[in-house]
């Protein structure tokens, strides 16, 4: 897993950056996000699966210095509240996110999802999200592929271990 001080460095001389995984590294904080955000403007896919220390804080920052962002993996991010998803509607480009099994989204999310013009697919998993609100925004964005799993917080190993490619 990469430290703050590798993130640091990855910020300080990886400028031209377009893919970074680091999925499964819980030792990620909002500081090593913080100098992602800062140092890598050119990154479009980005895994932060299973980085469970970061908040809000780090995916706004992340919104406004990575607004190159097409695809975003968030998943199993526990602290994430419905804020992340609005900075991300103001400022990035996202196509596809999965921010499943992130129990603090709640309907509201899915208001700020409807913004996001170039979304293609999203995968969200929290039990504050209705069924109601689904539907409203399947007729609001039909265009959209929105899943929501129909077993929430099942943290099985199975599920854990999906195929890092898969939203």
């Amino acid at each position: 897993c990469a430290l703050p001080i590798s993130l640091e460095a990855i910020g300080a001389w990886c400028h031209c950056l377009d893919e970074l995984a680091l999925h499964h590294c819980s030792q990620i904080t909002n500081e090593g996000v913080f100098y992602i955000a800062a140092g890598c403007p050119k990154l479009q896919h980005l895994s932060l699966s299973l980085c469970d220390k970061i908040t809000d804080a780090a995916v706004v920052r992340l919104s406004e210095g990575c607004r190159q962002l097409h695809k975003l993996r968030l998943d199993y991010c526990r602290l994430l509240r419905n804020s992340a998803l609005v900075a991300l509607s103001r400022h990035c480009l996202l196509r596809h996110l999965n921010m499943d099994r992130c129990p603090k989204l709640s309907n509201d999310a899915l208001l700020h999802l409807a913004t996001m013009p170039n979304l293609k697919s999203a995968v969200l998993g929290s039990q504050k999200i209705t069924a109601e609100a689904l539907h409203s925004f399947e007729r609001l964005r039909p265009e959209v592929d929105i899943d929501t799993p129909q077993t929430l917080f099942d943290d099985s190993d199975e599920d854990r271990n999906r195929s890092d490619d898969e939203y």
